[in-house]
């Protein structure tokens, strides 16, 4: 304090005063480092951020209790909260600014967008005050707060990421699409500009396109293909070419628009899922469900038990295991590339022969029951009977038959055909029933484990598989569960319904319905991260189109009056009849539309029906038509809320939901690569099998020689095969015969000709397509004579070409 408040001069400043000053700041120093440490470390604990978390999810949950005729009391309890919510918020902005400096504060993206939000707020809260402040839209931004609880998850940043690297993959691609429906804009302007923007026109069709942004407008409608069809009859076309304009207009546009450039988005969205995936899985940034599953996961994926080497019974054996290791080292090149990594390859691919086509013999361990010994007989007869594959066909038969009679059920059958169909069900539930008894008795229930345990015979190179017991197998779980219902559905007469679970049996009989169900299964942890973000986004704007829309989708009955206030009384409302038109006096009421933003519930049901795509453009009108609240609808008083809902179009629909499609495919390619092995394989290793594949999947065509035993035949076969060398018209060369090009000819004009058949034709008409018939139908006739009488019948049948000509 002396060294404060004693005036120092340069001509009494000494070298005891600077030292004296230096250590005052240099503990000054030291102990507000300290304090913002300690502040830092405060702001930086998880439940300090958990507490910022809850003042989110509180603030969000404000503005969704919104709703239109909310009472004065609640609606001032949820502005104090909101008040409340960006005091906490401006508060933690503060104490980071000062805790890590505002350089270090402003490094960080989402900081500065807490620090906009919170400004951005400052003028509600300002004018608050009631439902008709200036500003009420305003607090919608603080929905954006929820991207807080999105970088929380790891794994749901890894789909926020995939989403922002594929717009900005997709940059060139949206400046194309913008292009061509500017181009499209341009052209129905001159097309329909005044056909549509006639009033009578105006008063039924609300597509527009007398200016720019109405036509694009109407333009990317079609492109997401709502109602678009109805367009072309639109404006009333009264000639043949003014439906056909339209045609080629409306049809060229949909499928450029759609098939081309918004399948080529959600291609560039599935391409980046892929890549940005693929990233993550190396880095480990996600769950462990993403990472590519093991070879113990391969086993339970493709219902095996894990394998496991045994040792050898005695030293008898080593000389055969010798034999073997020396028959493997042998083998060069590649094959000693596919037995690395311990023979993963090897292993999955044996694996999986071994559980499509079989093992030498299956054998159990343990006792059933506890009952029935590995070694008894009736056991082992048991466990033949149910590994037998005429058992296995059984089984398949009347799963299908199972199939039919679940079908068959209906309401309406007669009695006698009900008590039929029953006895079938019961049959079919004892039935199953039987078959599971029968498996638990050669399996056991739970013990034992069930490892697959090698044993190397001597010459085969064989393996036993002791199977494991029944609940030990997914599949077997799934089919416990069916059966369980089933009884359940004989005894309690009200739960027949369960009836229809029996037809889950199929899916693991058949390879390719296995593969579907399992992919979904293992999709399910990065689905939920996927819909977390469909969530997200359904959420930010229902609350944004209650504040938008609320009490604004009315209008009264009375076409004539305008306002609520006006919506008293009756009138005279003119109903059409089926031969002439009447009076019936009406009350008026002030009407809401079906689909309307008046609450959560029923904005977030709106905000679906427009991301989904179904007749979204019509609530979209009704938005622009809006006014205020008991303002009624005027026609397009309201059309920049047309940007509105073309951007939760484009969210909702070409991000959020095609990333859940996404999500299905990747996991589906990789269940696929799991269950041919490929899953494991280098590149190199995936090039060979692929290759190996195609080698044996391709057939050798073999060319039949033209039979020469008489002339007929070589005159025939020189008529077909002959070709022309040189140039017709010094320009054009034939690579094929003459007479592939007369067929071609012939073809192309009896399509024409039956093109050409409509209604009201002329006799002359009618004789001459005709006459065109018969001409083809003779040629065509004619080459499969000659061709027979060429080839004969055995080798011109051999050809399916030949046998479908």
């Amino acid at each position: 304090l002396d060294v404060i408040e004693r005036p120092i001069t340069p001509d009494t400043e000494t070298d005891d005063d600077n030292d004296e000053t230096r250590i005052m700041d240099s503990k000054l120093n030291d102990e507000r480092a300290q304090w913002r440490k300690n502040l830092s470390v405060f702001v930086s604990h998880p439940l300090w951020d958990g507490l910022i978390m809850l003042v989110t999810v509180v603030n969000v949950g404000a503005l969704s209790i919104d709703y239109y005729g909310i009472p004065e009391p609640l609606f001032t309890i949820l502005n104090d909260t909101s008040l409340v919510c960006t005091g906490l918020f401006g508060l933690d902005i503060i104490l980071k600014i000062v805790a890590f400096g505002i350089q270090t504060y402003f490094k960080i993206g989402m900081n500065r967008l807490d620090l906009a939000l919170v400004i951005v707020s400052i003028p509600d809260i300002i004018a608050s005050g009631g439902e008709s402040s200036a500003f009420s839209s305003i607090r919608v931004f603080r929905l954006f707060r929820l991207l807080r609880l999105v970088r929380s998850i790891k794994s749901m940043q890894t789909i926020v990421l995939c989403v922002i690297h594929s717009l900005t993959s997709a940059a060139l691609l949206s400046m194309i699409l913008l292009l061509f429906l500017y181009i499209y804009a341009i052209l129905g302007m001159q097309l329909f500009g005044l056909e549509y923007n006639h009033p009578q026109v105006k008063e039924t069709v609300r597509d527009s396109y007398g200016t720019l942004w109405e036509a694009a407008l109407g333009c990317f409608i079609v492109v997401t293909g709502d109602n678009w069809t109805d367009r072309i009859f639109l404006n009333s076309p009264t000639s043949v070419a003014d439906i056909i304009q339209n045609v080629l207009f409306f049809v060229s546009l949909f499928i450029i628009g759609n098939y081309v450039f918004l399948n080529l988005f959600v291609a560039i969205l599935l391409d980046s899922l892929s890549e940005m995936m693929e990233k993550v899985e190396q880095t480990e940034l996600v769950m462990p469900i993403l990472i590519l599953p093991t070879i113990s996961n391969a086993h339970r994926l493709l219902g095996l038990p894990p394998v496991t080497r045994t040792k050898e019974k005695d030293e008898g054996d080593t000389s055969s295991t010798s034999h073997l290791s020396q028959r493997s080292h042998s083998r060069k090149g590649f094959h000693d590339e596919l037995v690395e990594h311990d023979g993963m390859f090897l292993h999955v691919v044996r694996a999986t022969k071994k559980h499509l086509f079989g093992y030498r013999g299956i054998v159990v361990d343990g006792d059933s029951l506890f009952t029935f010994a590995a070694s008894s007989a009736f056991r082992q007869l048991i466990l033949h009977a149910v590994t037998c594959n005429a058992f296995q066909l059984m089984i398949d038969f009347v799963l299908v038959v199972n199939v039919v009679a679940v079908a068959l059920a209906s309401p309406l059958w007669g009695e006698e055909a009900q008590g039929r169909l029953n006895a079938l069900n019961n049959f079919l539930t004892w039935f199953f029933v039987g078959e599971m008894c029968l498996k638990i008795i050669a399996f056991g229930v739970w013990w034992p484990e069930g490892e697959l345990k090698k044993h190397l015979v001597a010459a085969d190179d064989c393996e036993w598989l002791i199977h494991p017991a029944y609940l030990r197998i997914g599949w077997n779980v799934v089919d416990f569960l069916v059966v369980l219902t089933s009884v359940l559905a004989e005894l309690v007469p009200e739960l027949k319904i369960l009836r229809a679970l029996r037809t889950i049996r199929l899916i693991h009989r058949i390879p390719p319905m296995r593969t579907v169900v399992l992919s979904l299964i293992q999709a399910i942890p990065q689905v939920l991260n996927a819909f977390g973000l469909v969530v997200f986004l359904l959420i930010v704007f229902t609350i944004m189109g209650v504040q938008f829309f609320k009490g604004k989708f009315y209008e009264c009955n009375d076409p004539d009056i305008q306002e609520m206030v006006n919506c008293t009384g009756y009138f005279d409302l003119i109903v059409e009849g089926a031969f002439e038109s009447y009076n019936v006096t009406t009350e008026r009421s002030w009407d809401r539309f079906d689909y309307h933003f008046d609450n959560f519930g029923a904005s977030l049901m709106s905000v679906f029906i427009v991301s989904v795509g179904e007749d979204w453009s019509s609530i979209m009108y009704h938005a622009m038509d809006t006014t205020s609240i008991g303002g009624g609808l005027k026609y397009y008083n309201s059309p920049q809320y047309a940007l509105f809902f073309v951007i939760m179009y484009a969210c909702c629909n070409f991000c959020a939901l095609q990333m859940l499609v996404g999500v299905l495919i990747n996991y589906f390619q990789k269940m696929k690569e799991l269950n041919d092995g490929s899953a494991v394989l280098t590149p190199q290793q995936r090039m060979y099998v692929h290759a190996r594949h195609a080698i044996e999947a391709s057939a050798i065509v073999e060319e039949h020689d033209t039979p020469m035993s008489n002339p007929l035949s070589q005159l025939i076969h020189d008529v077909f095969t002959f070709r022309i060398d040189y140039e017709l018209l010094g320009v054009w060369k034939p690579n094929q015969p003459v007479w592939e090009y007369i067929s071609f000819i012939a073809v192309m004009t009896n399509t024409v000709a039956i093109a050409y058949t409509h209604s009201d034709m002329t006799g002359g008409e009618e004789k001459v397509l005709w006459t065109i018939n018969i001409t083809s139908l003779s040629v065509f006739t004619a080459e499969a004579v000659l061709l027979l009488i060429a080839y004969f019948p055995m080798q011109y049948f051999s050809g399916a070409w030949n046998v479908l000509d």
